[in-house]
């Protein structure tokens, strides 16, 4: 690119950049005559969410069982990652839902027993050598790790009881 080419894309895009500066962006302040809108419920939003972690765990699953895994990149980590997204709106929904205590453990769990189950299947290919010990040391974490969270918030509800019966 020529001396003068660069010279004048640099002053469209300074013409551009003052015409926009002095601009209100969309993180303005509303006139006090416009009314903010209206928030809508996120739960719908949180519902899709655990609907798509649910979908992409079972399209993972049959992409595996028809022996297409190379062709998720990490299988590994990618179970973990939608497992942990399935999770975090499990949560979520446990939360604004009728009985938030049972439905944390339940989400914890079912987390666990994903995890649990992923590391069952590397088992084998440990044994037979088609993986490294350090590569099943990836699923064997991530299922300490969901037992973990899942042991962490039994105990937090067995002492909420205590804890609120001690605040009185």
């Amino acid at each position: 690119m020529s001396k003068h080419r660069w010279v004048r894309a640099f002053a469209i895009v300074l013409v551009f950049w003052l015409l926009t500066a002095d601009r209100p962006g969309p993180s303005a302040a509303r006139p006090p005559d416009d009314p903010a809108p209206a928030p809508h419920d996120p739960i719908p939003l949180v519902q899709e969410q655990a609907r798509l972690g649910r979908k992409a765990l079972k399209m993972m699953d049959r992409a595996i069982d028809l022996g297409l895994g190379a062709t998720i990149g990490d299988p590994g980590y990618e179970r973990y990652l939608w497992s942990r997204r399935l999770l975090d709106a499990e949560l979520v929904l446990a939360t604004a839902g009728p009985e938030p205590r049972s439905g944390r453990i339940t989400a914890y769990r079912d987390h666990f027993e994903r995890m649990r189950w992923w590391e069952d299947r590397m088992r084998p290919l440990l044994a037979s050598r088609k993986i490294s010990s350090l590569d099943f040391m990836e699923p064997e974490f991530f299922r300490v790790e969901a037992e973990t969270w899942l042991a962490m918030e039994e105990v937090r509800q067995a002492n909420a009881p205590a804890e609120k019966a001690g605040a009185k």
